[in-house]
């Protein structure tokens, strides 16, 4: 939902006291978003435990909602899951600010959201060249995969396949089974 002028700074948004909702700014414009529902954090969770495993393993840190990431003084989102790389020295970074850009930002779609990550942050990504952005929808069970040149998502139903580090073996998820046990079939 948006909800105001185009004027919000990462400074200003900052000071807003803490009152369970989700706070980003893309290009200075607010937009704000309820909590999301139950079947949304199931998902999530589920795609959050499986990068975590990965990840590890291949020297990557996974991040979650509420984390930020800040793009410019007027642009800080929180994808509901994203992937970045550890510094030199193998660790994390010590602040939102060091992170740079994901590896992989993953949105799970609700009613609330829906237009935002298909409109404006589908757009935010790709300027920053995110390599892959994950758009899930858990009522359709679809993952559309989007790449920064991406015209047109590629749609995934059954498996997704990532690999980030060369060096590694590839990440496969089969989504048919992540959406059976959220659906608790």
């Amino acid at each position: 939902m948006r909800a105001g002028s185009n004027d919000w700074t990462v400074e200003r948004l900052h000071r807003i006291p803490d009152d369970g909702k989700r706070y980003e700014i893309i290009a200075g414009e607010l937009f704000v978003t309820p909590s999301p529902a139950p079947r949304h954090q199931y998902v999530a969770d589920r795609l959050l435990a499986v990068l975590l495993q990965y990840c590890d393993r291949v020297g990557l840190q996974v991040m979650s909602a509420p984390a930020d990431v800040i793009v410019s003084s007027d642009t800080l989102v929180q994808p509901d899951v994203f992937v970045i790389p550890l510094d030199a020295a193998g660790r994390p970074p010590a602040t939102y600010a060091e992170m740079g850009r994901p590896l992989l930002v993953i949105e799970v779609r609700s009613p609330s959201t829906s237009r935002v990550d298909r409109q404006e942050k589908l757009q935010l990504y790709q300027s920053m060249q995110v390599p892959e952005y994950w758009m899930v929808d858990a009522e359709t069970r679809v993952l559309e995969r989007w790449l920064p040149s991406s015209r047109t998502a590629e749609v995934r139903r059954d498996a997704i396949v990532w690999q980030p580090v060369e060096d590694f073996a590839p990440l496969e998820i089969d989504l048919g089974q992540m959406f059976r046990r959220v659906y608790g079939e």
